[in-house]
């Protein structure tokens, strides 16, 4: 479970396993969004990658960082998001892979003032 606010990076690393011909047409795309019946995206992002030939399965990773945007009334502060990511633009279409349920909170980026302590003396 993670929290953040607008401005705050999500860095999703997506982790596959990888055999064969050199390959430089991959998109990793990673989303935050609520799951209701079906998955609302309320932000991505998306990026190229390549892997070079493997002779036999390797694991490989692809990084992609996503802002958080500005909270505004279709995306309120909460603790009800997920996220997903997925490979596309590969020989099996796309490999999806979807985080735990309700795992990311968002709140407000607002200044909080606590503590106030005043002291005096002549000068």
């Amino acid at each position: 479970m993670i929290t953040v606010s607008p401005g705050d990076t999500i860095r999703f690393t997506l982790t596959f396993t990888h055999e064969g011909a050199e390959y430089t047409s991959g998109r990793a795309y990673a989303a935050v969004g609520k799951r209701i019946g079906v998955f609302d995206e309320k932000f991505s992002k998306q990026v190229t990658f390549t892997v070079p030939y493997d002779s036999s399965p390797t694991q490989r990773q692809v990084i992609v960082d996503l802002v958080v945007p500005d909270i505004n009334l279709d995306m309120p502060a909460g603790s009800d998001y997920e996220a997903y990511a997925k490979l596309q633009y590969i020989p099996e279409g796309e490999l999806i892979a979807y985080g735990p349920y309700d795992d990311i909170t968002i709140r407000e980026n607002v200044a909080h003032f606590s503590n106030l302590q005043v002291s005096y003396a002549k000068a």
